[in-house]
């Protein structure tokens, strides 16, 4: 035997388990057929559960797949809800830079309507 073979055997013999006596080896077998036990009563769900999956899968999917296209979302936002909100021009700005001529990112630090903590910002930023 070569002292391969015999590294070999020594590691398998440091991970193999320790004998078990009569009253233990029994307790783990009734152990372990309870866990059998425990994990067929469960299995009665899971093709109920895989089918419902699957049909959750094909309602999700299916527009796409016949071709419906949803409607896509307007740029601007309803008149009603421009309305209701006091909304500054700044943040209006924010929100829709498509509907600003004059974006936020490219008003000058002095511009009034930025309120004044973003100005003093602007300005460090700007070097000013």
């Amino acid at each position: 035997m070569s002292a391969d073979d015999r590294l070999v055997e020594r590691i398998a013999a440091s991970y193999a388990p320790p004998r078990l006596g009569p009253n233990r080896r029994v307790a783990l077998e009734q152990e372990l057929w309870e866990r059998i036990e425990k994990r067929k009563q469960g299995a009665g769900l899971r093709p109920l559960a895989a089918v419902v999956t699957c049909a959750a899968a094909v309602l999700w999917f299916a527009p796409a797949w016949l071709g419906i296209e949803a409607s896509a979302p307007t740029a601007s936002p309803p008149a009603l809800v421009v309305a209701a909100v006091d909304v500054d021009a700044w943040e209006y700005d924010l929100f829709y830079p498509d509907d600003a001529p004059n974006a936020v990112l490219d008003v000058a630090a002095d511009d009034e309507r930025l309120p004044e903590d973003y100005r003093a910002i602007e300005e460090l930023l700007a070097g000013g």
